[in-house]
């Protein structure tokens, strides 16, 4: 597939957060729009108040399970309830199911959807809560057979969760799921208590014994804060990273610091970067600050981190990185270790509005928070949307972290949409499939679909021997293109090295490729 870039690239990287410069204008903004995007259809009639769908908190709304993809949302009929629907992989067939489940409130974003398959094939959902008694249930049937439909969707609530102070899940907002490699067992955590004095719990379920086991691992009521965990990630050798920001009052202005802590044994015991332990509970006087990021400098909550190829954890979240300047313009920026330093490179360079506006709670989504990637030939990603970019879902990439080209997904006003994808499809297959609902808060309703883009495919070398139409089909056209252009020294038959030379090397390459398919 063609490669589609900007010219504009980011020509900056600096230790800590000191900023070394800033960016050209119009990072994102007219970027190209990507031809190879294609959408699966769900539903008609998505909520569409808000953007309870696809908030960033939901970090698991689209799954990929035993060769099936789940997603989750509520409807804009039938009281809001929530559909949970599947599909084989690779196919449009959708199954939709109407449940019985319902947000606390859903008017409140915060009651997003999150799901999970364990081990076992069961579906484990938790859902609708902000600050409110637990709500979580495991189907009673596996869901990843071939028959998907109403009368399997039963569900069950484990009497572990008991919704009271005594358990610590009488208060419950932010719930969400990770698989624990090489097990059928998951992570579930949650934040119990309020914004600004909250604390943190990691539950293992095991799928062997249908049992759960909690452990505080971010105490912030203690101090009067809470954390704000970004998304966990697991190394390729099946260590547990976190990271989190501390918030000291429900004004998101009072956010400050990205801290860090890493976990060999799927979040029961935890050390700082430098491996000291952590005495648990991790409160904010002992947690390791990897990124000193003062309150009123509009530092965003529950953005996202993955890891690279050598195992070096990156963060994508936006602030404004002038605010002790007097500077409020909020930026993405991504903070990335590369083994022995954090840096942090700016992503955008939007102009920003007034100091009022951009500092308010009121126009926080005028970002969406960030999701980044890394694929398997060490590229960088970072999805946005934000409103300088028309709303529209952006992509910056890079081979290193420093210097960026930018793509557009699509070309749509998505509201106050903000990315979700699915992570095991991604680590599996390097395929980007996002929950899709534009135009998210505009109105009563609008359609669901999963946005679909193979970022392998894209990325990857252009097929030598496809060089005549229709592209994408190696068949007798290519083959007579080839032959009358190395006849008549045309670039279209100069494939291989030495280039500017028409020899036996580009017929090698020519028929070695097409007899191969060329994948």
């Amino acid at each position: 597939m063609q490669q589609h870039t900007t010219t504009r690239g980011l020509g900056f990287s600096v230790v800590a957060i000191g900023i070394a410069g800033l960016a050209p204008t119009g990072l994102g903004v007219d970027a190209p729009l990507a031809d190879d995007v294609t959408f699966s259809y769900i539903y008609p009639y998505g909520y569409n108040n808000n953007s309870i769908n696809s908030v960033a908190f939901s970090r698991s709304n689209v799954v990929t399970e035993g060769g099936y993809q789940f997603t989750a949302f509520y409807s804009a009929l039938a009281s809001a309830r929530m559909q949970i629907c599947r599909r084989p992989l690779g196919t449009d067939d959708w199954t939709v199911v109407n449940t019985a489940l319902t947000a606390a409130n859903v008017t409140d974003d915060h009651d997003n959807v999150n799901l999970a398959v364990d081990g076992d094939g069961h579906l484990h959902v938790s859902w609708g809560m902000h600050n409110n008694p637990m709500r979580y249930r495991i189907s009673d049937n596996v869901v990843t057979g071939p028959d998907f439909n109403p009368a399997m969707l039963s569900f069950t609530a484990p009497a572990y969760w008991t919704g009271t102070s005594a358990n610590h899940d009488s208060s419950v907002t932010y719930p969400e799921f990770y698989k624990v490699p090489n097990s059928g067992d998951l992570l579930f955590i949650y934040r119990q208590g309020e914004s600004g004095d909250g604390d943190t719990y990691f539950t293992r379920f095991d799928n062997a014994t249908d049992t759960f086991e909690k452990n505080l691992v971010l105490q912030g009521s203690l101090t009067s804060v809470n954390a704000y965990l970004n998304r966990l990630a697991y190394t390729a050798g099946g260590e547990l990273f976190a990271s989190w920001t501390w918030r000291s009052t429900p004004a998101f202005q009072t956010n400050h610091n990205i801290m860090f802590a890493r976990s060999a044994d799927d979040g029961v015991s935890w050390r700082d970067q430098n491996g000291n332990g952590y005495t648990l509970p991790i409160t904010e006087p002992q947690a390791q600050i990897i990124a000193n990021i003062p309150q009123n400098s509009s530092l965003i909550n529950q953005t996202d981190m993955t890891v690279d190829q050598n195992g070096h954890p990156l963060i994508a979240t936006w602030y404004a990185p002038l605010a002790g300047s007097g500077n409020d313009t909020r930026q993405y920026m991504l903070h990335w270790y590369d083994g022995a330093t954090w840096h942090v490179t700016q992503l955008s360079d939007r102009v920003g509005q007034s100091s009022a506006h951009e500092t308010s709670d009121a126009y926080v989504r005028d970002l969406g928070r960030p999701v980044v990637l890394v694929d398997g030939d060490g590229r960088t990603y970072v999805i946005m949307r934000y409103d300088e970019a028309q709303n529209n879902i952006v992509v910056a990439y890079s081979m290193d972290k420093v210097n960026w080209d930018y793509i557009r997904l699509t070309d749509a006003d998505m509201g106050s949409y903000e990315p979700s994808y699915d992570h095991e499809l991604w680590v599996a297959e390097h395929k980007l499939h996002m929950y899709y609902q534009a135009h998210m808060g505009d109105g009563a309703a609008s359609p669901v679909s999963i946005l679909q883009w193979d970022a392998g495919a894209h990325f990857a070398p252009p097929c030598p021997a496809d060089v005549a139409e229709p592209f994408g089909l190696l068949d007798l056209a290519d083959i007579n293109a080839f032959i009358t252009g190395f006849l008549s020294s045309d670039p279209i038959a100069d494939i291989a090295a030495p280039f500017g030379v028409f020899d036996l090397a580009d017929v090698n390459l020519f028929v070695t490729s097409f007899l191969s398919g060329c994948p």
